[in-house]
C-alpha cells in the first residue's frame, strides 16, 4: 500500500507540473500580437490604416537606403504602391509615410468610402 501511494503522489506531481507548463505557455502566446504597424497620427495615413483590413510594408535594406512599398487591402480591393528608395532615418521615423506617397494615400482613403 505504501508503494501505491508513492506512485500516486508522483503521478499527481507530474500532472500538476504539466498543467503549470501548459498554462504558462498558453497565456504567453495568447497576448502577443503577430504584427505591428507604426503610423504617425495625421491625415491621410491614420484614417487609412483604421479603414483598411490589412496594411503591409515590404522593404529591403540597400546600404544606408531602404527600398520599400506599401500594400493595402480593403474588402475585395488590393493596392500596391510603386517601390521607393528612401533613407534609413526616414524609414525608421515613419515607415508608412515614407513608403506611401501622400497623394496616393489620399486617393486610397477617398476610395475606401465609396
Amino acid at each position: 500500500m505504501f508503494i501505491n501511494l508513492e506512485n500516486s503522489f508522483r503521478a499527481i506531481r507530474f500532472a500538476l507540473f504539466m498543467l503549470v507548463i501548459l498554462l504558462m505557455s498558453h497565456s504567453s502566446y495568447a497576448v502577443q500580437p503577430l504584427e505591428k504597424l507604426y503610423a504617425l497620427p495625421g491625415y491621410p495615413y491614420e484614417p487609412l490604416v483604421r479603414r483598411a483590413e490589412k496594411v503591409a510594408i515590404t522593404y529591403k535594406q540597400e546600404g544606408n537606403m531602404v527600398r520599400c512599398n506599401a500594400e493595402i487591402s480593403q474588402h475585395d480591393t488590393h493596392w500596391k504602391s510603386e517601390p521607393r528608395l528612401i533613407g534609413q532615418e526616414a524609414f525608421d521615423g515613419a515607415p508608412l509615410r515614407s513608403c506611401l506617397d501622400r497623394s496616393d494615400a489620399k486617393k486610397l482613403l477617398k476610395a475606401s468610402y465609396q
